[in-house]
């Protein structure tokens, strides 16, 4: 079967309202574009071939409406790596095409017809190395859609986007939404919970609300919500105080988060209990710990 490989470059165009206010909109859209297209080649080319890794490079961009016109650089120049350029943008218009009067993406399972759309392409190029079986990379792709999903929402009513590609114009359905946590929870297959009474080294603090504070905890730097209301009420009420190198010795859960393949995904930390605050010389401290854990 015959392809138009010829055609390598697309674009990513966004048709804004001339005259309107919130001009830093456009670009912070256009930056959600690129990340996303990143994403997607990312997911596209996980299962194709070990020697090849696809970059994005600019091409050129151009006024009125923004146009952003992009090449795919790969570490092969033969006939197999034009036809792995083609592949990629091919594999960008379905996507684009599958999220058109699409509100969101409920389940895994909704992702079913892409991959079979792309593994079809894949074999009809000749582009799978043998004994591979194309397997999309489905948690990239799901990165790749909650940025061009902030793209969208980052427009106003009047702001459109399009992808140029393989001489086709798409527009891309800005009305289309998946957040950061929606999209990992349909990741999730398996969850399990950690527990441990220990000591973190204050980092940085909340001093205004309810937000997430950072410890250093082996010394690695973790974002933490504290769930003890009662410390914190006295905390924000200036009854207890921090100073430079302070710590909590404190009732910790660890919740990590594993996808099908039971890879770990996501690691949240959250403080049940603040026993007691410490001070920069606590590392002399004999402490007993104790683990629990439970999935």
């Amino acid at each position: 079967m015959n392809h138009r490989t010829e055609l390598l470059d697309f674009c990513i165009k966004i048709d804004f309202e001339k005259g309107s206010e919130n001009p830093q909109r456009i670009f912070e859209s256009m930056i959600h574009l690129l990340a996303s297209v990143d994403e997607f080649h990312s997911s596209f080319s996980s299962s194709i071939s070990s020697d090849v890794k696809p970059k994005i490079i600019i091409q050129d961009i151009r006024g009125g409406s923004i146009e952003t016109w992009l090449s795919t650089d790969i570490s092969r120049e033969d006939e197999k790596g034009r036809k792995f350029q083609y592949f990629l943008n091919r594999c960008t218009e379905i996507i684009v095409k599958f999220i058109d009067g699409r509100s969101s993406v409920d389940n895994l399972e909704s992702l079913g017809e892409v991959q079979n759309e792309m593994e079809t392409l894949a074999e009809e190029l000749d582009i799978v190395d043998f004994p591979n079986v194309y397997s999309l990379n489905r948690a990239r792709l799901l990165k790749g859609l909650v940025e061009i999903s902030k793209a969208g929402a980052t427009l106003s009513e009047k702001d459109d986007l399009f992808l140029l590609s393989s001489g086709e114009k798409l527009s891309i359905n800005k009305n289309f939404y998946l957040s950061d946590d929606a999209a990992k929870d349909l990741m999730v297959s398996r969850v399990s919970h950690h527990y441990s009474k220990e000591p973190l080294f204050i980092k940085k603090a909340d001093f205004l609300g309810r937000s997430m504070w950072d410890f250093i905890r082996n010394k690695t730097t973790i974002s933490v919500k504290i769930r003890d209301e009662n410390w914190l009420n006295r905390f924000h009420s200036k009854e207890e105080r921090i100073g430079p190198g302070d710590g909590l010795l404190c009732d910790l859960k660890i919740t990590i988060f594993y996808d099908r393949m039971d890879k770990q995904i996501d690691v949240r930390y959250e403080i049940e209990k603040v026993h007691s605050l410490l001070g920069m010389d606590f590392n002399q401290l004999t402490l007993g710990v104790g683990d629990a854990d439970s999935e």
